[in-house]
Order: structure tokens, then C-alpha cells, then sequence
């Protein structure tokens, strides 16, 4: 989601719905806070929403230089128009290029009402459920609402449950603060979690069988059980722990700061230097699938199969290497080029992941399928970009058997031509 929104919202003119006047971005949000609402006239919460966050505007404006710009989701310009003279802010034009790309590339995925809120010096704020705090702070008191730390939000429980010797007991949240914490989000009434159950037991009890420091991480589970009897029944046998169901505010916390939206999913958190956590990875399961013990706390890696982690391409560059009709052998060197070209472009801060692709699959055949590149018996390689418009890069000569990690590198730093995905 990060697509400097300030400076796609800067691009174009902005209107002004109550003066019916064109304004310039570039001047009316200069050294100011800017907030992009995205609402529709069509969505009933939005038009609930939307008069609290008139009397939060009318608030701020009394002590601070600041704009919200209304960014809509409307598809009838007649009521765009009609929703966007109800409110105090400027707005972004109908038939302005610039409120697509900021629906698609910014708000994405994301429900309405949604609000975006940008620092004087053009940084996006982390903010928890920021519909929720301007509904508890229309006077603005504790604007602009900082996220709660990890941390903060974990010692909201002051015990975690587990059993011990055969009965569930209460452990003081404090006595984990300096071990790894790794968060199992999960529900006993959806199915994808109770397929992995058993495991998510097998690797608890492997990592703390076979590592010397054992006792130096625990697992929790935060339940999105619906009831309580439903958490029982899903902590039932389990030998690590979980937060306290009556901990509410503790597990909706986590759910929202990690992003989770369904199970199952698994997060490693750092231990607490100077009472601060950080996360090491917000996605295990890809670790468990083709990761051991060894490679604890499961650190992100930035190279592996693609069909392991898809969800990757949405959300950074990749490279993928693609010989599926190659033997076994010529695989082994791909995979061996990929992970030294990974570890290379580490060492240079280059942000991108490395995948190969050894078998047709889903994946696979959408890449093509977009790229418009037909499946051979030669190595291709692509480089993906799609949180940057959706572009993507070929090489202009064909790829060698004996593919090297320089080669790799040499493809990144000099991709050659720019295409846009079909």
C-alpha cells in the first residue's frame, strides 16, 4: 500500500465542492496535515460516518493547518456531486485519473468509510481503526490517535493461559518479556485452522524438543473463537498458550495491528528491548512449508517457490525464474543462482524477492497469462512490479542453462525495457 499517495494526490487539481472552484494541491496542501477520506454515497456506513468526521474537521481547522481531501467510490458522477457539496473538504474530481490510482494502488482491498492520515511532512501515519477513533474523538483530544506498540498491546493482558501439570493456569504476561513471542491467530469453527492443528502441535513440540534454548520463545493463541466455549475446546490438549478470551481488547488489539483478517496465521515477535517488540515476520506459514526448525525465529526470506508465498507479488518487486519443462539438475542450479543472487542484493539493500518456478500451477499460469509468455523448455525470467503500476520486465536475450547469480543481478540492476501487465 505504499504508493506515495501525497504525490499521486498532487498531481492533479483538486475541487473545491461549496465554491465549485479548482485548487491547486501543490499550494492548498503545502506544510500541512492532509487526510484522504474514501467514501461513497452508496455505502450507509459512510454517510453515518461522515457528519462525525465534519465535526472532527471543524475541530482541527481551529488549531491546526489541515485538509481533508475526499477521495469517492462513487461510480454516477451525479452523486458524487450531490454527496461531495455535503461536506467542508476539498475533493477529488470525478473524471480525475488520480482517483482511480489511488483507489486501486492505495486504498486497494481495504473497506469503506476509510480515512488516511499524512503528517505536515508527507508521512502516512500508523493508525489503529481511525474510523473508530474519530467515532470515540470527534473534539480531537488525542489526535492524531498513535498506534499502540506490540508491546502496549500484549501487556493489556496481564496473564496468558496455559496448562501446567494438567490445569489451565494464569502466567503473568511479564515473564515472557524477554523471549520470542509467536502469535497463532485462529478459530476453532473455521476449518483451515483446525487442518492445521496438528502441525502447528508438531512444530511447537519439535522447537522446543530440539533447540538448545528451548525456553527462549512461547506460542500464544489469539482466539477469534465466537464463544467461549469454542476457545476451550480449541486450547483442549494444547501445550502451549494462549491469550485470555476475556482479554478482548488484548486480542482485537493484535488482530488489528498485524493486519489479520482470517486463519490461520502465524506471527514471530522479537523479545522486548527497552519494553519494545518488534515483528520479525508477519507470515510463518510459508516458513513451515518449506523451512525447518533450524532456521528460527524464521526470519522473512527473500527467495523460495513461488507457490509458497503468491501473495508476495502484490506487495513488493520480485523476480521469478520460471523452468518448468527443465530437469532436475538444471532446477538445482536455478534454485542454487537464486538464493546467492537473494543474498547478494541483500548485502546492497535491494528490496526485492527472488522466486523460482520448477512446475505448472495457478501461479504460474496467471504470470503468463498477464505477461503473455508462452510456457518453453528454456529458462525465463521475469522481473514483477506490481505495487508500481503493475509493470514488469524481460530480458532482451535468451537465458542460459547454466543460469549464474550474477546473471540475476545483472537483469535487476538493468531490467531493460518497461511493460505493463495485459
Amino acid at each position: 500500500m505504499n504508493c506515495n499517495a501525497l504525490q499521486i494526490l498532487c498531481q492533479k487539481p483538486l475541487w473545491h465542492p461549496i465554491t465549485n472552484k479548482c485548487i491547486n494541491p501543490n499550494e492548498s496542501l503545502a506544510d500541512s496535515w492532509v487526510l484522504i477520506y474514501f467514501s461513497a454515497s452508496w455505502c450507509k456506513p459512510c454517510r453515518k460516518f461522515t457528519p462525525k468526521l465534519i465535526k472532527l474537521y471543524e475541530n482541527l481547522k481551529k488549531r491546526l493547518r489541515l485538509e481533508i481531501v475526499f477521495c469517492s467510490l462513487d461510480t454516477n458522477e451525479q452523486f458524487f456531486k450531490s454527496y461531495a457539496t455535503k461536506m467542508p473538504f476539498l475533493a477529488i474530481p470525478f473524471a480525475s485519473p488520480t482517483r482511480k490510482t489511488l483507489i486501486d494502488r492505495h486504498l486497494g482491498n481495504q473497506g469503506i468509510p476509510h480515512l488516511s492520515i499524512f503528517g505536515k511532512d508527507g508521512t502516512m501515519l500508523e493508525v489503529d481503526d481511525v474510523v473508530v477513533q474519530v467515532t470515540r474523538d470527534v473534539e480531537a483530544v488525542r489526535f492524531p490517535w498513535p498506534s499502540q506498540t506490540i508491546s502496549d498491546i500484549l501487556m493489556c493482558s496481564q496473564y496468558y493461559c496455559k496448562h501446567v501439570g494438567g490445569k489451565l493456569e494464569r502466567i503473568p504476561m511479564e515473564s515472557l518479556e524477554n523471549k520470542y513471542v509467536m502469535l497463532y491467530f485462529a478459530a476453532q469453527w473455521n476449518t483451515a485452522c483446525t487442518s492445521f492443528r496438528p502441525k502447528l502441535d508438531d512444530i511447537y513440540s519439535q522447537l522446543k524438543e530440539y533447540r538448545s534454548n528451548k525456553n527462549d520463545f512461547e506460542l500464544l493463541l489469539v482466539s477469534a473463537d465466537r464463544y467461549e466455549d469454542e476457545y476451550y475446546e480449541h486450547l483442549s490438549g494444547a501445550s502451549f498458550g494462549a491469550i485470555d478470551y476475556r482479554d478482548e481488547e488484548c486480542r482485537a488489539g493484535l488482530m488489528r495491528r498485524l493486519k489479520v483478517c482470517a486463519g490461520p496465521v502465524l506471527a514471530m515477535l522479537s523479545p522486548a528491548v527497552d519494553g519494545n517488540r518488534s515483528v520479525i515476520n508477519y507470515q510463518l506459514l510459508p516458513s513451515f512449508t518449506s523451512g525447518s526448525i533450524a532456521d528460527f525465529p524464521f526470519h522473512p526470506k527473500l527467495y523460495g517457490d513461488i507457490k509458497d508465498d503468491p501473495l508476495a507479488m502484490n506487495e513488493e518487486m520480485c523476480i521469478l525464474i520460471l523452468c518448468e519443462l527443465s530437469d532436475d539438475i538444471v532446477q538445482e542450479y536455478v534454485k542454487e543462482a537464486c538464493i546467492s543472487a537473494s543474498k547478494e542484493l541483500q548485502t546492497q539493500s535491494a528490496n526485492v524477492k527472488i522466486f523460482w518456478v520448477f512446475e505448472p500451477n495457478q501461479v504460474s499460469d496467471c504470470i503468463r497469462q498477464s505477461t503473455c509468455l508462452s510456457q518453453t523448455e528454456d529458462i525465463q525470467m521475469i522481473l514483477l512490479d506490481l505495487p508500481n503500476d503493475s509493470t514488469y520486465y524481460i530480458p532482451s536475450k535468451p537465458i542460459d542453462e547454466d543460469l549464474s547469480a550474477q546473471d540475476i543481478m545483472q537483469f535487476y540492476h538493468a531490467p531493460g525495457l518497461k511493460r505493463r501487465l495485459a
